[in-house]
C-alpha cells in the first residue's frame, strides 16, 4: 500500500468520524428544542428548513461540486476558480431569494414564511456554499483534520447560539432560526475573508465552465430534494404547523440509522468500487449481504421501541406519532439499499439514468402526497413517502440490471429482509399498547441483534480496515 492509498484511508476514516459527529449531534439536539418550542414553532422550523433544502439546488446551482474536476483543469488557477464560483453563487442566490420574496409577497402562504425568515434562508444558502467549497477542497487534499474542525464548530455555534436567543428573544421560532443560520454566516464569512485574502480576480470562463457542469445535475438534485423534504412543505400546507412537528420528529429518528449506514457508506464504497475494478464481485456480495441482514434487525429494533424513542425525542405531546415511526423507518431501509445501487451507477457514469429515476420517484412523490394528505392527513405522508422511496429502489434495480451489476447484490435477500421487515412492523403496532409485551420482545431482540454484530464481527472489521 503507497502513501496516498495510506492517506486517502486515513482520511476516509475522519471523514467517516465527523459524519457520524455532526449527525449524531443533531439527532441530539431533537430533544432539546422540542422542549424549548411549542408544536406549532417546531413545525415551522422544520417548514423553514424543509424550504431550505429545496431552494439551495436552485439558488447555487450546486456549483461547489465542480471543484473536482477544477482541481486537474485549472490547477495552476484553482484559487481564482473558487473565488469564481462563490460569486457566482452568491449573484445566483441573490437573484432567487427575490423571486421567491416577489412570489411570497403576492402568495404568502405558499411557503408559510415571512419575509424576514426568507431573507435570512438566503444568507444562510450563500454563506453555505462557501463552506462547502472549503470543505471540498479540503477533502480532496486529505486535509481531513479541518473538515472534521469546520463540522463540530458549526453544529456547537449552532446549539449554543440558538439556546441564548430563544432564551433572550420572546420569539422562540425567530431564535432557533437565527441561532441556524448565525452559525453558518459567522464560520462562512471567515472562510470567505479567507478566500477573498489570495487577492484572485473572478474569471467569467470559469462561470461558463461550472454552469456547463452543473445545468444537467440540476434536475436530478433538485428531485431528490423534493422527495426528502416535500412531505414535510406539504403536511404543513394541507394539515397545520403541529402536525409537521409530529412527523418531523419521527423523522428525526430516522436520522439515527442514517448515522450508521452513512458511516459504513464512507468504508465500503471505496472499497466496493475497488472490487468492481478487480471484477470480484463475490465479496460485495458476500459483505452486502451480511450488513443488510444487520441493518434489517436494527431497523426492526427501532420499530419496537417507537414509543420510547419519541417519548426522548419530543416528550408525551409527540407520543402520537408512534404509528409514523413504522413507514418512516422502512423508508431508511429503501433508502439505504437505493444508496448501494446508485453509488454502483456513479462509478460506472451511468448519471443520465439515475436522474430519470429520481425525477420520476419526485413526481410520484408529490402526485401522491398532493392526493392522500388532504383526505387522510400527516400520516399519509409517512406511507406516500415509504412507497416512493421503494419505487426508487426498484427503478435503480432495474438500472443496474442494465448495466450488468445486478450479480453485486443478493437481491432476493434484499427482499426477503424487506418483506419480513414490514410484516414484523404491522404485528409491532399491535403491541404498542401493550408495553410489557412489547419489551419483553425488545430484549429478546437485544440479546438476537449481539449475537449477530458478534458472529459477524469480522466481516466488519474487514470492510472498514480495506
Amino acid at each position: 500500500m503507497n502513501n496516498n492509498d495510506k492517506k486517502a484511508i486515513k482520511a476516509g476514516t475522519w471523514y467517516t468520524v465527523g459524519n457520524i459527529i455532526s449527525k449524531g449531534m443533531n439527532f441530539l439536539t431533537v430533544p432539546i428544542f422540542t422542549r424549548f418550542l411549542t408544536q406549532d414553532e417546531f413545525g415551522l422550523y422544520n417548514n423553514f428548513i424543509s424550504w431550505m433544502t429545496i431552494f439551495a439546488v436552485i439558488a447555487t446551482l450546486n456549483l461547489s461540486a465542480t471543484l473536482y474536476s477544477a482541481r486537474y483543469d485549472y490547477e495552476k488557477d484553482y484559487d481564482s476558480y473558487k473565488i469564481s464560483i462563490i460569486s457566482l453563487s452568491f449573484l445566483t442566490t441573490f437573484i432567487s431569494m427575490l423571486v421567491v420574496l416577489a412570489i411570497n409577497h403576492y402568495k404568502g402562504d405558499l411557503f408559510q414564511l415571512n419575509a424576514t425568515y426568507i431573507i435570512l434562508m438566503f444568507i444562510g444558502i450563500a454563506f453555505n456554499l462557501v463552506i462547502d467549497v472549503f470543505q471540498i477542497v479540503q477533502r480532496i487534499e486529505y486535509n481531513y483534520n479541518k473538515v472534521l474542525i469546520v463540522s463540530i464548530t458549526l453544529i456547537t455555534i449552532n446549539i449554543i447560539i440558538s439556546i441564548l436567543l430563544i432564551r433572550i428573544l420572546k420569539n422562540n421560532l425567530f431564535g432557533r432560526i437565527l441561532g441556524t443560520q448565525f452559525s453558518v454566516i459567522v464560520v462562512g464569512l471567515i472562510l470567505l475573508i479567507d478566500f477573498l485574502s489570495k487577492n484572485k480576480r473572478i474569471q467569467w470562463k470559469y462561470w461558463k465552465y461550472s454552469i456547463k457542469i452543473c445545468i444537467p445535475f440540476i434536475p436530478h438534485l433538485l428531485s431528490l430534494n423534493l422527495l426528502n423534504s416535500m412531505d414535510r412543505v406539504m403536511i404543513t400546507n394541507y394539515c397545520g404547523t403541529s402536525f409537521t412537528a409530529l412527523y418531523s420528529v419521527a423523522y428525526s429518528c430516522g436520522i439515527a440509522i442514517r448515522v450508521f449506514t452513512s458511516a459504513f457508506n464512507g468504508a465500503f464504497d471505496p472499497w466496493m468500487c475497488q472490487n468492481i475494478h478487480n471484477h470480484t464481485y463475490d465479496r460485495v456480495r458476500s459483505a452486502s449481504k451480511k450488513f443488510i441482514g444487520i441493518i434489517s434487525l436494527i431497523i426492526i429494533g427501532m420499530m419496537l421501541l417507537s414509543p420510547e424513542l419519541l417519548l426522548v425525542m419530543g416528550g408525551a405531546s409527540y407520543l402520537e406519532a408512534k404509528y409514523v415511526m413504522i413507514p418512516v423507518i422502512l423508508g431508511c431501509f429503501c433508502q439505504f439499499i437505493y444508496t448501494f445501487y446508485v453509488n454502483v451507477e456513479q462509478f460506472m457514469k451511468e448519471t443520465v439514468l439515475m436522474a430519470v429515476a429520481t425525477i420520476i420517484a419526485a413526481i410520484f412523490n408529490y402526485g401522491t402526497n398532493w392526493y392522500f394528505i388532504p383526505r387522510y392527513g400527516y400520516i399519509a405522508a409517512a406511507y406516500t413517502t415509504l412507497v416512493s422511496y421503494g419505487l426508487l429502489m426498484v427503478i435503480h434495480y432495474f438500472l443496474i440490471r442494465k448495466i450488468n451489476l445486478n450479480l453485486l447484490f443478493d437481491n432476493k435477500f434484499i427482499v426477503i429482509c424487506f418483506l419480513i421487515s414490514v410484516l414484523l412492523g404491522i404485528g409491532i403496532s399491535y403491541t404498542y399498547e401493550n408495553t410489557p409485551l412489547r419489551l419483553g420482545i425488545v430484549i429478546v431482540y437485544s440479546i438476537l441483534i449481539i449475537f449477530v454484530l458478534f458472529r459477524n464481527k469480522n466481516v466488519i472489521i474487514n470492510i472498514f480496515n480495506k
